[in-house]
């Protein structure tokens, strides 16, 4: 079998074997027995569940898995949508502020809420799979990353992550494979999936800028460049407001209106960080402290050795994307910063269920500078050391846990010896096992965690 098949066949065989291992655990943990056996199991260890999950008996309350239980949070939002296609008289205003390709794909499908979540798994697997053949160069290994990342549950559930990471992931493979059409339709139907439009063109000039001058690019070029990066974006913002605007928007730019019933307003942050959920605080915060520092000294240092003139560094497909992905990713939480008060709610979430973030992890695990190993290492210590006090205790705090083991794959994958390196990736994946099915159950059991 060849590389991209066997790749195309690993992948896949990986992602339907954790879904149907969370689902039957997820099924397990339904008989009272058994909780009780695991709630008691855990209390002995130091752990305790959450207080916000009990049933009459004390126990976790793993709901069972039915269209109810499934249409939770934002995904109300999107079968409103699906009904009444923005119509005011139906609909609450703030849904402006939730993209139509999604909630059409869905109206389309005729599928109920559970069919359109196993839609949703499937999608996803096809857009991991285009990110692991954007890199002709990969390590056995992987395929696993995309099992341990921290959020799963959105690609499980009826919400647009899935959709979203599936056209991102089509035109990052359309980029680096130098298909102008691949990448124009992808990014064009992402920014029509999810509100991340502006951001996406806001990080291509940013980096387009630093490519221009690193590569000594005259300004013709490098604004014929960025006029490819940003049309398909554009053309996809626009689609968004014509549909909404034909729905019975009031006014043209409706969705940016919309973010004021959200509670999102230019702000200062204050300090502490804070988060609307223990689950999402014990990952947006070693995230941010691990991965914000080293990313934005990474791109300010390629600015100063471009602007310092001694370089002529040409950029390629690939490490393009990278300055990209880091791009967005400071941008989400800078904006973040700016606008939600200092509080992280969803940053967990908007951080690392998307092809970017994968980009980004399978990118730095394949990369051999010891220096950013070093960083990243030294950031994550610092991480650590900032929410060592969450780290034990509840149940609803162990994402930290699955962060650390995550950083420890990507930066040491390929040092280790092989038996290290399966047995840190099993310990990995098992934990997320645990992991993904208590945020799941927690969703099914209407708990705000942070999706």
């Amino acid at each position: 079998m060849k590389e991209p098949a066997r790749t195309i066949a690993l992948a896949a065989l990986l992602l339907i074997a954790f879904g149907c291992a969370m689902t039957g655990w997820h099924t397990v943990m339904q008989k009272e027995t058994f909780c009780g056996r695991i709630t008691t199991l855990v209390e002995k260890i130091g752990l305790h569940h959450s207080d916000r999950l009990p049933n009459q008996q004390g126990q976790w309350a793993y709901e069972p898995i039915n269209n109810g239980t499934m249409t939770r949070w934002d995904a109300e939002h999107y079968k409103a949508i699906k009904q009444h296609l923005y119509n005011p008289k139906e609909e609450w205003e703030g849904d402006f502020a939730f993209f139509p390709l999604f909630p059409l794909t869905w109206r389309v499908s005729a599928l109920d809420s559970i069919g359109i979540s196993l839609f949703n798994y499937l999608i996803f697997t096809v857009g991991v799979i285009l990110l692991l053949l954007c890199f002709d160069q990969r390590q056995p290994w992987t395929p696993f990353l995309a099992l341990c990342l921290p959020c799963l549950t959105p690609f499980m559930v009826p919400y647009s992550e899935s959709l979203f990471f599936a056209f991102a992931a089509l035109g990052i493979y359309g980029y680096r494979r130098r298909n102008y059409w691949l990448y124009f339709a992808g990014f064009a139907l992402a920014a029509m999936t999810r509100a991340a439009g502006t951001l996406m063109i806001a990080a291509w000039i940013a980096t387009d800028i630093v490519v221009a001058v690193g590569n000594k690019s005259s300004w013709r070029t490098a604004a014929a460049t960025m006029l490819r990066h940003l049309l398909p974006v554009v053309v996809g913002i626009m689609t968004v407001v014509i549909i909404q605007r034909l729905c019975g928007a009031e006014h043209w730019l409706e969705y940016p209106l919309a973010q004021r019933h959200w509670g999102k307003s230019l702000s200062l942050p204050s300090w502490p960080l804070t988060d609307w959920s223990e689950e999402g605080s014990s990952i947006t915060k070693p995230l941010i402290f691990a991965y914000f520092v080293p990313c934005i000294a990474y791109l300010a240092l390629l600015l100063w050795r471009g602007l310092r003139g001694k370089e002529n560094r040409q950029y390629d497909e690939r490490e393009t994307l990278r300055i990209f992905c880091l791009m967005l990713f400071a941008g989400n939480i800078t904006l973040a910063l700016l606008t939600q008060h200092g509080c992280m709610y969803s940053m967990a979430r908007l951080l690392t269920s998307t092809p970017f973030f994968l980009y980004l992890l399978i990118d730095l695990s394949l990369s051999k500078s010891r220096r950013w190993q070093r960083m990243m290492v030294l950031c994550l210590v610092m991480a650590v050391a900032l929410t060592f006090h969450q780290m034990f205790g509840k149940v609803s705090q162990q994402g930290i846990w699955l962060f650390v083991l995550l950083s420890l794959i990507v930066v040491y994958g390929q040092r280790l010896p092989a038996l290290a390196r399966i047995m840190l990736i099993a310990v990995t994946v098992a934990f997320n096992l645990f992991w993904t099915t208590y945020l799941f159950n927690a969703y099914l059991h209407g708990t705000w965690i942070f999706i």
